[in-house]
């Protein structure tokens, strides 16, 4: 839990630390402050929630619960076969799927995978922190450095194209992801 307003800098400041100096996207961030003009600047340190003071014992549970869903989830194995092996690799480690010709690409931290597959398939199966963005991309939104209407910058460098039938939902589901439900 992260005050915005701090004496000799500010949360932001911190979350951005974190996330872009520590490389650190696994540390849950909750802001907290008295005033609500801050979501904008929260977007890229992608804080778990925000909550307006005073703060609210059910709110902050509420915040608590998704934080635990959301770490289970992201201690979580994707399994694929490739090349006629077994592999497995953390939902954490993964920036994104893509797919041409029956072929699935599988975007890591620390490189690429392929294997045969069908993206739709594994869309059934993979957390919720992970959007599908066109019909040959599904990415991880822990990574997501940049967003625009037609496209996402992941933080590794790459740019993927947001489709024309999926950029209402995109929308939507970034926006609930950056403005959770305060109930």
């Amino acid at each position: 839990f992260l005050d915005i307003e701090l004496l000799t800098t500010n949360g932001i400041e911190v979350g951005r630390f974190i996330r872009e100096e520590q490389e650190n996207m696994e540390t849950a961030i909750v802001y907290i402050s008295a005033n609500s003009s801050y979501a904008m600047d929260l977007f890229r340190v992608q804080p778990t929630d925000f909550l307006i003071k005073p703060l609210d014992k059910i709110k902050v549970g509420n915040v608590m619960n998704r934080i635990q869903k959301i770490s289970e989830v992201r201690k979580g194995i994707f399994e694929y076969f490739g090349s006629g092996y077994y592999f497995k690799v953390l939902y954490k480690d993964i920036l994104y799927f893509s797919s041409q010709n029956k072929k699935v690409y599988l975007v890591l931290k620390d490189g690429q995978k392929e294997f045969n597959g069908k993206l739709k398939e594994i869309a059934k199966k993979i957390p919720g922190n992970f959007i599908q963005i066109h019909q040959s991309y599904l990415i991880n939104f822990d990574y997501i450095e940049e967003c625009s209407y037609e496209s996402v910058k992941m933080k590794n460098g790459d740019t993927i194209p947001i489709s024309q039938p999926y950029r209402k939902s995109v929308r939507k589901q970034l926006a609930e992801r950056v403005w959770r439900d305060r109930e």
